[in-house]
């Protein structure tokens, strides 16, 4: 008899597990990170705004790397060819429709030395 109510318990539990993942799946929209504060890009100086600047107007990257540029780049435009790599993103998706923001900001050492910002939102094709 305990053996037919355990068994009965676990059966309804993975129901229970898997009537909630269906139900999760259903969900309007999905958001992954926050959206980069690009109006305020127009604030940082190349080459004059610290670290700290870039903290104040942007906020926390949501991830740092690093960025090697060619060295007949460097040499031609007077730039490192190592930069430290700060970047934003967020991504929102309701499944059918993607809007991703990206920002890339490039720091020398401890000063901004420019950034690259993309956006965009597309339609996923679903295969049928």
């Amino acid at each position: 008899m305990k053996c037919n109510l355990f068994i009965y318990k676990i059966r309804f539990l993975i129901l229970g597990l898997l009537l909630a993942g269906f139900l999760s799946a259903c969900s309007s929209t999905i958001k992954y990170g926050v959206p980069p504060k690009v109006d305020l890009l127009g604030s940082l100086k190349v080459g004059v705004s610290s670290r700290a600047d870039v903290l104040m107007s942007l906020g926390e990257p949501r991830g740092r790397g690093a960025a090697r540029f060619s060295n007949s780049a460097s040499l031609k435009h007077g730039i490192a060819a190592f930069h430290d790599l700060w970047f934003y993103e967020y991504v929102e998706t309701d499944g059918k429709k993607v809007d991703l923001k990206f920002l890339l900001v490039f720091m020398d050492q401890d000063h901004y030395n420019g950034h690259f910002w993309f956006s965009s939102s597309e339609l996923m094709e679903v295969e049928q």
